[in-house]
């Protein structure tokens, strides 16, 4: 091969590699431009997955922020109405136990207290508890008067002197109306309990101003003591309740500690209560007969009608034994119309016996009077009796005058338009309001047995019986003295003037057969053929 072909070969050979050379170095390039942009691409994409992934634990955070703000939010709101929710089971449980009214407990409080109290009795010697159990007297007058909502604030100042008058261990609540309670933990006994209901009407009785007047209004306290006989709080309750109703029942304004004997008698209260309805239809009553006197001559010019009641156990019993408890009833309506219809009945078989005109006289109720239909009650029994108007008296306590007086003063006019007439009863001892006597037609005041029978002994009360007879001349009614049993007493009264009377000198209350009798024969020293004198006396009768 000539030099030519190797040189054409060479430099064809020297051409190849160089554009192999160049074609490496090109690819080397590639390959390092392709490795650069991979890495910057890899680089980015790195970067860009930390972006992502800070992105993400940013928005994470954030999500975890916003999360824990919406839950303490949430537990704000919870505790918030926990919080009303505590508010208001606060407020539900004070109206359970509080009297919204006086703010004081109420009796579901009080029965509560008195749970735990006996299930953890004060374990110090000498230690006891004890209730009251007080109620305001004539409280009803006050709401009469003036409204409910002045005796809603006469109730929350009497609250406000109870908290003051008894110690912080104290538990005071009202019961409801004009009642409350007084539990004392911390005293040593009855006594000193008792005591202490005794400051509490003193304080209650202190005169209170409501809507600019002054009121004096009294209070009456049942005190139980709190012994170991007691296992439940109801029994607590009763038996100062039943010493509250002893209180009340003896004129009020005092404090009773409770007995045995109390409980008993109540026992026998609900009884007799019972057993008075049914006497009626067995035909258990009984009208007695106490003659009226004429003292100048000793004649009888009429007689007083009086309840007795045969009881199949406790043999003859006398009105004071059930006519209070027929008051308390109602039952006392009935009795006394009964009582009435039955006397005017009997009156038939006296006039066989004594002079047309003996009076009769018939105790009548309040209760009666009140009743609305004790008018025709009385115009239906003359019309059925033998019984002249003139001849009957209904005897009434002045005490009816203090309920309405005009309403009354109406009743008894009509009383008096049927021809009968009015007495009042046990005269001194009730009302008493003179200004009454000129205004109602009243032809009789009977002086009551109290004044008499103490004339001896006490100057006032010869004083008193002077000052109604007096009164009765001047105001041209009768005057007649009851309880008469002396002679002395029999003078005594003459000398006054008082010529009519009733008492055990005389006679004591007898059935119809005795009293016919004693019309028939006529007392001792009397003269049967008087026997009508009286009603033919002046209407102001001259002293002897």
């Amino acid at each position: 091969m000539s030099d030519l072909a190797w040189s054409q070969i060479s430099l064809s050979g020297g051409r190849s590699g160089y554009v192999l050379l160049l074609a490496c170095v090109f690819l080397l390039g590639a390959v390092l431009l392709s490795g650069q942009w991979f890495l910057i691409a890899f680089a980015r994409k790195r970067n860009q997955s930390a972006d992502h992934e800070s992105r993400q634990e940013k928005e994470r955070l954030a999500a975890a922020l916003e999360s824990q703000h919406v839950t303490s939010l949430r537990n704000d709101a919870l505790a918030a109405e926990v919080r009303e929710r505590q508010k208001a089971e606060a407020r539900l449980q004070h109206l359970a136990y509080h009297d919204p009214m006086t703010g004081l407990y109420n009796r579901a409080y009080l029965s509560e207290r008195m749970q735990q109290y006996l299930q953890t009795r004060p374990v110090r010697k000498g230690a006891q508890a004890a209730l009251l159990y007080l109620d305001l007297d004539n409280f009803k007058a006050v709401n009469d008067t003036l409204g409910h909502g002045a005796g809603d604030r006469l109730l929350v100042e009497i609250a406000a002197r109870i908290q003051r008058c008894v110690g912080v261990e104290s538990v005071v609540a009202r019961m409801g109306g004009d009642e409350f309670t007084v539990l004392l933990q911390r005293v040593y006994n009855s006594d000193s309990a008792y005591r202490l209901a005794q400051r509490l009407i003193t304080l209650i009785e202190e005169p209170l101003e409501v809507e600019g007047n002054l009121f004096t209004i009294s209070a009456s306290v049942g005190v139980c003591g709190v012994h170991e006989g007691y296992t439940q709080g109801d029994m607590i309750l009763r038996d100062a309740d039943l010493a509250l109703y002893r209180a009340k029942r003896d004129g009020g304004s005092r404090a009773v500690i409770f007995s045995p004997s109390i409980y008993e008698e109540m026992l026998l209260s609900t009884r007799t209560k019972q057993e008075m309805k049914d006497a009626l239809s067995n035909q258990e009553y009984e009208v007695y007969y106490q003659p009226l006197i004429d003292m100048r001559d000793n004649t009888i010019y009429g007689v007083e009608a009086l309840i007795r009641w045969n009881h199949p156990r406790r043999g003859l019993l006398t009105p004071g034994n059930f006519i209070p408890l027929a008051e308390e009833t109602g039952l006392v309506v009935e009795i006394g119309n009964w009582c009435l219809r039955k006397a005017c009945e009997e009156y038939g078989h006296m006039l066989d016996h004594a002079e047309n005109n003996l009076l009769l006289s018939v105790n009548v109720s309040t209760r009666q009077l009140e009743s609305g239909d004790f008018v025709e009650t009385l115009r239906e029994v003359l019309q059925k009796s033998v019984l002249r108007a003139s001849c009957l008296q209904l005897e009434i306590t002045e005490s009816i005058l203090a309920s309405d007086p005009v309403r009354v003063g109406a009743l008894f006019q009509e009383i008096r338009a049927l021809g009968v007439k009015i007495a009042f009863d046990d005269f001194g001892t009730g009302y008493s309001s003179l200004s009454y006597l000129e205004r109602y037609p009243i032809d009789t005041l009977k002086i009551d047995q109290s004044f008499v029978q103490g004339m001896k002994g006490a100057p006032v009360n010869r004083d008193i019986v002077r000052f109604i007879v007096q009164l009765a001349h001047a105001i041209h009614t009768r005057v007649t003295a009851e309880g008469v049993e002396t002679s002395e007493q029999q003078e005594m009264l003459l000398s006054l003037g008082c010529f009519t009377a009733q008492g055990f000198l005389y006679s004591r209350p007898v059935p119809l057969a005795a009293t016919l009798q004693l019309l028939e024969q006529g007392l001792p020293g009397g003269r049967r053929e008087s026997r009508a004198k009286l009603f033919r006396l002046p209407a102001r009768p001259e002293p002897v």
